[in-house]
């Protein structure tokens, strides 16, 4: 697993000249544009954009613009995946790849864990656990690109499911109220439906559950605000629907492996 920051055409070659073929890359355009060159065709890259790249796959990329590009890379090995067959976007063969455009809070979180696990990877050594971690960052930051592939692009998949009116709305609904409702309790009796069989609907399509999927919103928005520094964490804790701050805590350091205010303490100020 290797990871680089990059500012400018420059760093990105030589970035680029330290892959494998065999490795899968991720990468996310933190501004300006950038062309994408595979070997018969030229992809145009924005700001926000994350792009995956099968491995085998033989590409340069190259700003578009006068502006200098800033870029995160990612490149790992397909072991380090945990989840692999429940990723929607490793379907990809040799040269191919897979373009998303993340909104703005989707691409703070991304970007986040990018460079905590770049970090982690470049200047953290001695932590006899620092692989089991590096690997948790990589399959969080799959899991947030996943959702967000799902969710932009949920028109496209699966659409012949007998249940995909169901699932389609069960998505709409989760996006308006995970702050207000977390029980998956809600969600069902809106649809007319049992638990159980919103569960297995929600599973058939996304391989994953309900709480699993609001979980993961309401988590990825915590961390949004966090970051931000505009709240005290007890208005993040009101902000997202908790009945009390200790509810919030255990939440929160259950998915994150940090309670809320060591998250910002050992994030916000940190330059990575």
């Amino acid at each position: 697993m290797k990871s680089f920051l990059c500012k400018g055409n420059k760093t990105l070659q030589l970035a680029i000249q330290q892959l494998k073929e065999d490795e899968t890359k991720l990468i996310i355009i933190c501004n300006a544009g950038v062309n994408l060159n595979l070997k018969t065709q030229e992809i145009s890259l924005a700001e926000r954009n994350i792009l995956i790249l099968s491995p085998w796959t033989k590409f340069s990329l190259q700003s578009s613009t006068d502006k200098q590009p800033k870029i995160q890379l990612i490149s790992f090995l397909l072991y380090e995946v945990m989840q692999l067959d429940q990723s929607l976007f490793f379907h990809t063969t040799s040269n191919s790849y897979l373009k998303i455009a993340l909104s703005q809070k989707q691409f703070i979180y991304v970007s986040h864990l990018m460079r905590v696990l770049h970090y982690n990877l470049n200047y953290i050594h001695s932590a006899h656990d620092s692989v089991y971690i590096n690997r948790y960052l990589l399959n969080s930051i799959l899991l947030a690109i996943d959702n967000a592939y799902y969710f932009n692009q949920i028109g496209k998949i699966d659409v012949h499911l007998p249940n995909f009116p169901i699932l389609h709305k069960f998505i709409f609904l989760a996006n308006k109220h995970f702050k207000t409702h977390h029980n998956v309790h809600f969600y069902a009796a809106n649809l007319g439906i049992t638990t159980r069989y919103l569960a297995n609907i929600v599973k058939e399509a996304t391989h994953k559950t309900p709480k699993s999927i609001l979980n993961n919103l309401i988590n990825q928005e915590a961390i949004v605000l966090i970051l931000e520094d505009n709240y005290n964490l007890n208005e993040i804790s009101d902000q997202l629907g908790f009945n009390s701050y200790p509810s919030f805590l255990i939440f929160f350091k259950k998915i994150n492996g940090l309670s809320p205010s060591q998250y910002r303490t050992k994030f916000l100020n940190k330059k990575i």
